[in-house]
């Protein structure tokens, strides 16, 4: 990609100030078991709140836009976005919910982007809409969490959130992360201050055909405002497939969380799902 060096030195690794367009990795990449980070994902789940399979699809990325190298520390400006759809797949297909997401997250790495500290400061916009199969189905059922005249009007659930997050890198695959936004703008119930934290640890890598297979563990934590500060987890173990010297790879697991729904229509539906998931991390 695009590299400008300033400072009169000939390479990347010793010039004071580097500037590189487009990079090829980001720097702090999303949460693994966070449901509400756009990562590209097929998820099958058995969910106790209506006794419903439902399956989750998202179809999203965080890449890079502009990195900089300001003597040891790397800053980094990302584009992120995503689309999340949630379908209930009891006796027939009813499409429920649909999530959008996008953010500009700016990054710090220090002293390297593998080791050491990351800082971000991520300005994100999330929007969710309920599809008409979901809002006829609970008109029909008495323990809707809407009532009957909130269905009859349009339901907006926006967020526009800052979000701070401050992680530890022990190794190249393994980290800690804990995070507070607020919002700056919304629409809806509530007003979703939320804390987060959590950490994903890899084993060392085995040979797989010429791939790297690693088993790993990952788990989130969350809390928000406009659900009275019940916590969320999310528990995700599996196996994660690359290429060597490669970060982007595959990740087959089984996915465990309680608590609120991840989805914004349905934060107050509180849930336990289980089931597996398949993600992709670009």
């Amino acid at each position: 990609m695009a590299l400008i060096i300033l400072g009169g030195t000939t390479s990347a690794e010793s010039a004071p100030f580097s500037v590189e367009l487009i990079p090829d990795e980001v720097l702090f990449p999303p949460p693994m078991a966070d449901p509400t980070t756009p990562i590209s994902s097929l998820k099958y789940f058995h969910t106790s709140s209506d006794e419903n399979y439902v399956t989750k699809v998202t179809a999203g990325s965080t890449f890079g836009l502009i990195r900089a190298a300001v003597g040891p520390a790397l800053i980094q400006i990302n584009g992120q976005g995503g689309i999340m759809g949630r379908l209930n797949l009891n006796h027939t297909v009813i499409a429920e919910t649909t999530d959008f997401r996008i953010g500009i997250p700016i990054v710090i790495a220090w002293p390297s982007p593998d080791l050491g500290w990351i800082f971000e400061i991520n300005p994100y916009h999330t929007s969710s809409h309920l599809n008409d199969d979901r809002i006829f189905e609970n008109t029909k059922t008495s323990d809707s969490i809407y009532s009957s005249d909130e269905l009859n009007l349009p339901i907006n659930y926006t967020r526009d959130i800052i979000q701070w997050v401050t992680a530890y890198r022990f190794t190249e695959m393994n980290r800690i992360y804990a995070s507070f936004s607020i919002v700056s703008k919304g629409k809806g119930l509530g007003s979703p201050s939320i804390f987060q934290a959590g950490s994903e640890l890899f084993a060392p890598a085995s040979d797989f055909y010429g791939y790297n297979i690693r088993p790993y563990l990952a788990e989130n934590i969350r809390t928000k405002e406009e659900t009275d500060w019940t916590v969320d987890l999310n528990l995700q173990a599996g196996i994660a497939l690359n290429r060597p010297g490669q970060r982007h790879r595959m990740r087959l697991a089984v996915e465990y969380m309680i608590g609120s729904s991840a989805e914004g229509q349905l934060y107050k539906q509180k849930e336990r799902n289980i089931g597996m998931s398949l993600s992709f991390d670009m």
